[in-house]
């Protein structure tokens, strides 16, 4: 289990603390640690031996506005301006983070007022040449690749290959998940309004006929009928995860084609379903509790304008994201995105020197931090204590953190003194040494923007035979 840090008055997490702020640590065996943390904090994140990686995503993709637009009415259908169309989404993009040049679609080849080919790039980096295409799943031309893909494809091959949890909601897919063709039909124009090429992980076998990660991409329960409905329950299967003791680190909504506002104005889609579910997602139990967790919106394509040039919405939320950002010094792609998704959990790229990999991350809307393993630990001390600390970038954090011990004199690092950047697992050996006796020191780590994370540890010596 893995440990920021926390106060003496609570166990409350997040342990990481923000810059300016002082932590006095009250140290505890790490048995006692792991029995009296609250559960969500203790399970929240998946290992892949000793790493951890602890911080939150989510990502919902809306559909088919640009950022822009002065020539459609609010109260027609049409691809309406956010900006002019959907106060809401421009009222927390301001609060928080948002672009003002992140396009979407590379271009007309890279998809040309298709939505297919700009959910598959967000999952996979490449359209698989189907800029022309919405076509089911497996339905032959531009299908068959993904379909057939093995090896690293998509997030959930880079995710699952450090551990790390994921999982996907679909608004009003009909079967609970994408297991045994679950998924694979349109429900166009009924009550459920459920698109399949508006859900990219059911166009690849490697995760729709993979038994262990189909059950990932799951219906929501409730969602609108219709334009002019109103759900007060909709998205509970995930809100109560993300309220939950288990909360995947990565999680992935695709709304229906009313929410999302393919079908309604963005006034009765888009604008009113963010009403709804961005505060439920802000004031959940991960995101009060997880100070790096961040929720990324944007619309999957302008439909209209030029396509590399015209705008998206795109807004970064959350406690992880920077306060009123604005900035369009960078344009980016949903490329960008997803290396952005890539890198944030250290998981690599799809691509090497290409496609995802070669595109800019974004973690200009992100307030930067670090993550150390271990946090808690134990060591049965013969002649030394031999530990590897792994500290990772999280939101970008890009400069060195300095390690020691507290409460033990006799110790090295090496280094001790450990460059950390976006993408990297950086490492250093601890060494603890000397005459053993029952203590409690525990590792500190401050990094050069000021924030701290503590490891509280124990050291018990060998039973000397009568």
């Amino acid at each position: 289990m893995n440990l920021r840090g926390r106060s003496e008055t609570t166990l409350r997490l997040p342990a990481r603390i923000k810059a300016g702020r002082v932590l006095h640590a009250t140290f505890i065996l790490s048995l006692a640690l792991a029995v009296f943390l609250p559960l969500s904090m203790q399970s929240a994140y998946a290992s892949s031996g000793s790493l951890f990686v602890p911080t939150h995503m989510v990502f919902i993709v809306l559909e088919n506005h640009p950022l822009s637009n002065t020539g459609v009415s609010c109260s027609t259908l049409g691809a309406h301006g956010v900006l002019q169309c959907a106060p809401y989404l421009v009222h927390i993009g301001t609060q928080y983070a948002n672009s003002t040049d992140y396009v979407g679609p590379n271009s007309t080849s890279d998809s040309n007022f298709n939505s297919l080919p700009n959910y598959l790039v967000l999952l996979s980096g490449s359209n698989w040449g189907c800029q022309g295409y919405d076509g089911n799943p497996n339905s032959g031309g531009c299908t068959t690749s993904p379909w057939t893909c093995a090896g690293t494809c998509t997030l959930v091959d880079l995710l699952e290959s450090r551990n790390i949890t994921w999982k996907a909601y679909m608004e009003g897919m009909s079967a609970s998940n994408i297991c045994n063709g679950g998924g694979s039909n349109d429900n166009s124009g009924g009550t459920t309004n459920y698109i399949a090429h508006h859900d990219p992980f059911v166009y690849f076998n490697n995760i729709a006929g993979n038994s262990n990660r189909c059950i990932n991409v799951v219906s929501t329960t409730n969602y609108e009928t219709s334009c002019t409905t109103t759900q007060s329950n909709a998205d509970s299967a995930l809100l109560s995860d993300l309220n939950a003791s288990n909360t995947p680190a990565f999680m992935w909504l695709t709304p229906n084609n009313y929410d999302n506002s393919h079908d309604c104005t963005l006034g009765q889609g888009a604008n009113t379903f963010a009403q709804y579910i961005v505060p439920k997602i802000l004031n959940s139990k991960t995101f009060l509790n997880d100070p790096t967790a961040t929720l990324w919106i944007t619309f999957d394509e302008p439909s209209t304008g030029t396509y590399g040039t015209t705008p998206v919405y795109m807004a970064v939320l959350g406690p992880g994201a920077k306060t009123a950002y604005t900035s369009g010094a960078t344009l980016y792609t949903h490329r960008s995105l997803l290396h952005t998704f890539e890198t944030n959990f250290s998981a690599g790229c799809i691509y090497p020197s290409h496609q995802d990999c070669a595109a800019s991350t974004m973690f200009e809307f992100t307030k930067p931090d670090f993550y150390m393993n271990p946090g808690t630990w134990g060591c049965a001390m013969v002649t030394s204590c031999n530990l590897t600390i792994t500290l990772l970038s999280i939101n970008g954090f890009n400069g060195y953190v300095l390690l020691s011990l507290l409460y033990w004199p006799t110790y090295t690092y090496t280094p001790s003194n450990v460059t950390v950047s976006p993408g990297i697992h950086s490492t250093s050996a601890l060494v603890i040494s000397g005459t053993c006796s029952l203590a409690r020191p525990s590792i500190k780590a401050v990094s050069s923007i000021g924030t701290s994370a503590y490891g509280p540890g124990g050291i018990t010596c060998p039973i000397s035979p009568k």
